[in-house]
């Protein structure tokens, strides 16, 4: 309440202020010139003097006027300044919002006990009309009910509607008030509170643009209950009016009446001619004298009690009238707080969007530095370095690691809007996880691939029985140029296999390329039984150890890569051959390594080598399927006697 007290007062003053400051100011053009004057008239008669005592007398008084004259105006512009100043105040939109609200009571008990009292007030008059209204049954259910009581019950249950109707409207202004001094509490709250440097953010604008339009419905709805206050007012004003007219012609009405009787008492104590014919007119108008002075008696006594429930109802209306009259105060008191309280929000909201439109230039300018340099860097700087799938790799691995760091520029930038919807985008993320889980998976997988690195463009990998070298690695896909298949040797076979990149999660991945690009492989050779055995495998494997020396030597270090890498080497990188026996003849496995993209190459060359080492070779020869028929030697048969056979037939009889 002191709070209130105190701005009220400083309203107050700047309104005081201005008025005095115009006032100041109207003093302040006399003094100037006042002094214009003086200093007019002392350089006059500077002018028209000889004298030196005068002439030094006017120079002091010139000096004086002019002094005086400067003053005056620097006090004038001092005035203007300030009435400047207060002109500014009230047109801002806080100086308009705190003249609202000191102008609304912002007391809450006394409009509560107010509208309890009417409320009290109402239901015993709702008794009383029940009253009445049960006596005006009563009277009608009588075998004769009187015309003129079940009247005048009408003209009661009519100024006790009335009545009830202006508690009603009473009691509406009180809660009015008590709504109107709740919003000038609330309104006083939010803007009177200290503003907090805080970190705009886009919620904090929303809320702000959330608050400009509760405020648009409040004042709507303000418009339309002053529009209804206003038809009512008019209503009431016209029914005043209306009861007024009746109470009048009522009025009139008995004055003709009593007119009336005092011409019948006239006519009765005349005895001329005129006058005996007027009371027969009368008598035959009605039927005696002693009957028409009662029947008129009792028609004014029937108007004069209509004018009393009119006077009433009159009264009634008049409290009606005050009701809605003191509603519509309110209710215009609402708008102003309301256009007040809009036009503040829309200032404010103003202020908080130019400072976020400030405060996002930054996170925008890095957006744009960070596109360009991956411009840049794509289009100039790995064009000169990199080549072919290097260059397609590292393009694409940019643009990744752009979309990255814009995407962590955005979360830093507005992290706190993010978490403003973060329950939202929970709810969304876990149904688009399980709407599109398959694709979820594959991006899942994808992240798995990249942050791992055992995959990489230009690895050669067999996946799912699916064997061939990566180009592309995307976010929910794998693309590989299919090698072997019906080929049966690793070459390119013309198409493309396309795999998601969730395949990371099911299946085994063969990598011929991770840190260790070195395979082995072995090639098969079968010599007769005939040839020396020391002969065949000093061959092969002189022939074994001069083509793959070099291989060797790669693949031993490669092995040093990976033992480094996870503490293992699994492989003895030297040429060894293996012989077994097979159907045809002795057969010597060449084992060698070689890298994977010269496998075949390698295989070809060492084949190449044994067979014109061979076809050099006296008393080596390959070995091929054959057969050896070996003959036994005849034995001597013994004879046998035998009984004759017989005939099936014959041994059937």
């Amino acid at each position: 309440m002191m709070n209130m007290v105190v701005k009220t007062l400083l309203i107050l003053g700047l309104i005081s202020l201005q008025l005095n400051a115009t006032e100041t100011n109207t003093l302040e053009s006399a003094r100037i010139r006042w002094a214009s004057a003086e200093l007019a008239e002392a350089t006059q008669t500077l002018a028209s003097t000889t004298n030196e005592a005068n002439r030094l007398l006017c120079e002091r008084r010139i000096d004086l006027a002019k002094k005086a004259l400067e003053n005056y105006k620097l006090q004038a512009e001092l005035d203007q300044r300030e009435m400047v100043l207060s002109q500014a105040r009230q047109r801002s939109t806080d100086f308009r919002l705190r003249k609202a609200v000191s102008a609304i009571e912002t007391d809450e008990e006394t409009p509560k006990r107010a509208a309890a009292a009417h409320n009290a007030e109402i239901r015993k008059v709702k008794e009383r009309r029940a009253e009445e209204e049960a006596r005006r049954d009563r009277e009608r259910a009588t075998p004769e009910p009187s015309i003129a009581e079940l009247a005048r019950y009408e003209a009661r249950l009519v100024n006790t509607d009335a009545e009830i109707l202006a508690n009603m409207l009473e009691r509406d202004s009180e809660e009015l008030k008590l709504r109107l001094a709740r919003e000038a509490k609330r309104v006083d709250a939010i803007f009177s509170s200290p503003d907090q440097e805080v970190r705009m953010t886009l919620g904090i604008l929303l809320d702000a643009r959330r608050a400009i339009k509760r405020n648009t419905e409040r004042l709507e709805e303000c418009n339309t209950i002053h529009a209804e206050l206003e038809a009512l007012s008019a209503d009431t004003h016209t029914a005043i009016e209306i009861v007024q007219q009746r109470v009048s012609q009522l009025k009139q009405e008995i004055s003709i009446l009593k007119h009336r009787s005092r011409v019948e008492q006239e006519s009765d104590s005349s005895g001329d001619g005129e006058s005996q014919r007027m009371r027969n007119v009368w008598k035959k108008l009605i039927r005696s004298g002693t009957q028409a002075e009662k029947q008129l008696k009792q028609m004014i006594g029937d108007v004069e009690a209509e004018i009393d429930p009119l006077q009433k109802k009159i009264e009634h209306l008049d409290r009606q009238g005050m009701g809605v009259r003191s509603s519509l105060s309110l209710s215009e008191l609402a708008r102003e707080l309301f256009q007040a309280e809009g036009a503040s929000l829309a200032h404010k909201f103003a202020q908080m969007k130019r400072r976020y439109l400030k405060r996002i230039l930054l996170p925008i300018a890095a957006i744009l530095i960070v596109t360009t340099i991956y411009l840049l860097l794509s289009r100039f700087l790995f064009p000169s370095i990199l080549k072919q799938d290097n260059l397609f790799v590292a393009r694409r691995l940019g643009s990744y690691g752009a979309i990255l760091v814009i995407f962590m520029v955005l979360v830093t930038f507005f992290l706190e809007d993010l978490k403003a919807i973060a329950t939202i985008m929970g709810i969304v993320g876990a149904a688009v996880v399980i709407a599109l889980q398959d694709m979820c998976s594959a991006f899942a997988g994808w992240f798995v691939i990249i942050a791992s690195r055992k995959l990489r463009v230009g690895d050669r990998v067999e996946i799912n029985g699916h064997r061939g070298e990566i180009i592309d690695i995307q976010m929910l896909r794998t693309t590989l140029v299919e090698l072997n298949n019906w080929l049966e040797v690793d070459e390119a076979t013309g198409r493309t296999i396309i795999i998601p990149n969730s395949f990371i999660f099911k299946s085994e991945v063969f990598n011929y390329s991770h840190i260790h690009p070195h395979i082995w492989g072995k090639v098969d050779i079968t010599v007769t039984f005939e040839t020396p055995p020391e002969k065949a495998y000093e061959l092969f494997f002189r022939v074994l150890e001069e083509e793959t020396r070099s291989a060797y030597a790669a693949a031993a270090r490669g092995g040093a890569m990976m033992a480094k890498l996870y503490g293992v080497s699994r492989g003895i990188y030297e040429p060894h051959i293996h012989t077994i026996v097979a159907d045809s003849g002795v057969c010597y496995s060449l084992f060698y390594v070689a890298h994977y993209r010269r496998f075949t190459t390698m295989r070809d060359a060492i084949m190449t080598k044994v067979i014109e080492a061979v076809n050099q070779t006296p008393g080596v020869e390959f070995a091929y399927p054959t057969e050896r028929h070996v003959p036994t030697p005849p034995t001597a048969v013994q004879p046998v006697a035998s009984a004759p056979v017989a005939h099936p037939a014959e041994a059937q009889e």
